[in-house]
């Protein structure tokens, strides 16, 4: 998701097979991705189920910071879940 002008955001979301976790791998490639975007976006978020421990860490050590929980959010497995959602400030952006 994508907002430029006033709001100048996008949101984020990321995958990790199991075979993969707990190599850094994710933490990686969420830091260059925010990195990246955050030379055109102000402010990048990304939600997670409360249960995803793992997703959580991955977001505070990349400086995201989580600001609330988005009720009934995103629709998954035939149900709509909450969610929490952090955000990260960068000084880009229009």
């Amino acid at each position: 998701h994508f907002l430029f002008g006033s709001e100048s955001s996008c949101r984020i979301s990321y995958w990790v097979g199991t075979r993969y976790w707990g190599q850094g791998i994710c933490t990686a490639a969420v830091q260059t991705l925010t990195d990246t975007a955050g030379r055109t976006f102000r402010r990048i978020e990304a939600c997670v189920l409360p249960r995803n421990e793992a997703s959580q860490t991955v977001l505070h050590r990349t400086g995201f910071v989580r600001e609330g929980l988005a009720r009934e959010n995103i629709f998954i497995g035939g149900a709509w879940r909450d969610h929490y959602l952090y955000a990260k400030l960068y000084s880009g952006g229009s």
